[in-house]
């Protein structure tokens, strides 16, 4: 079953040539955070399309009226963790010039890591009784004025629709302050925004070296202005934190970074747990000291802080199919109690 799609849908201006202005459609669609298509990765991806009028195509001749077509630029950038092999289902833009409804045509659908551009012409010719076919431009037949709508289907995502007129430009979003602090429940976040727009939303993201991030969650604007959120796992040691704002028009900027060093907290039934074998290279990991093992909670990240496993203990051994070499941190925590316990592995 496909999860449901969180959309947004700005419009943005673009100035082409001296004095012609034209305007942008730009979508900006997310997929769901952890999908269940067998295609899809943890974490969501995100596509951005930019539709852009660039020119009115017309006879040089027109004493009865004319037909007409439009010219237009898209450009498709993907993000995120993209699912591999994979293709959108549908990817379809519609154009409307003043009342004049241009057709339905379909983009590129292969999701890609490399931006795709183009240029396509639509073929619909509606009729004006107008003269001006020598001097037509994208103002004059409405072109700036009317709506481009999207319609999109794919990995994660329902078949959805939307469209708005292209003349909207937002303000920037601003991001008023973003602190953190060490709880007992892990790292408690805050931030607070100003000009917000439906559309916005901010990426939590944390790194162990503060050169490779993984988000930790993604928050879509809710014009109260303020958030909060809590990292309830982070990893021992330095940990680094930002967000990362995509605003109404697709424009992403960074917040500052806040550096946490976190130590292992150290309990008295989670002291006594111990793993083994450590190193490990086989599938099977056992643990010893935990005297009922449905009250705990067991999570494995890599050393880029990379969920590799995460779920509810059943007994004293876990199979580890797949693992591949490197360091891990195993992470135990009591549902009843709180008490947790880190311990390193190392996979050969």
């Amino acid at each position: 079953m496909l999860h449901s799609l969180r959309a947004l849908l700005t419009l943005s201006a673009l100035v082409l040539g001296l004095s012609v202005q034209a305007t942008a459609a730009t979508f900006t669609i997310h997929s769901n955070s952890f999908g269940s298509n067998a295609k899809s990765t943890a974490g969501g991806y995100t596509v951005q399309i930019t539709v852009t009028p660039v020119a009115i195509i017309a006879p040089a001749s027109c004493e009865w009226g004319y037909g007409y077509n439009l010219e237009y630029n898209y450009e498709i950038v993907y993000s995120g963790n993209l699912p591999s092999n994979a293709s959108l289902y549908t990817l379809q833009v519609t154009f409307g010039c003043g009342n004049d409804q241009l057709g339905s045509y379909n983009l590129p659908t292969k999701i890609s890591a490399t931006p795709l551009t183009g240029t396509l012409t639509t073929t619909t010719n509606p009729y004006t009784s107008k003269t001006d076919c020598a001097t037509a431009t994208l103002a004059s037949m409405g072109c700036l004025s009317g709506n481009t709508t999207l319609n999109i289907d794919g990995p994660d995502m329902n078949a959805q629709t939307f469209s708005r007129p292209t003349n909207t430009t937002p303000l920037p979003v601003t991001l008023v302050s973003f602190d953190a602090r060490r709880t007992p429940q892990g790292v408690s976040f805050a931030w607070t925004t100003a000009n917000e727009e439906t559309g916005d939303h901010y990426f939590l993201e944390r790194s162990t070296d503060a050169v490779h991030w993984n988000a930790l969650t993604v928050v879509y604007a809710s014009n109260q202005s303020n958030y909060q959120y809590t990292d309830k796992e982070p990893t021992p040691g330095m940990n680094h934190y930002r967000l990362r704002n995509v605003d109404a028009k697709g424009v992403v900027t960074y917040s500052r970074v806040i550096g946490l060093k976190v130590e292992e907290r150290r309990d008295a039934a989670a002291a006594q747990i111990q793993i083994f074998p450590n190193p490990i290279n086989g599938e099977k990991l056992r643990i010893s000291g935990i005297q009922s093992p449905a009250d705990w909670k067991l999570a494995i990240t890599n050393a880029a802080g990379q969920p590799f496993l995460n779920q509810p203990l059943t007994d004293a051994e876990i199979n580890l199919p797949g693992m591949p070499a490197g360091l891990y941190f195993v992470r135990l925590v009591n549902s009843n109690t709180g008490e947790s316990k880190i311990i390193k592995l190392v996979c050969e």
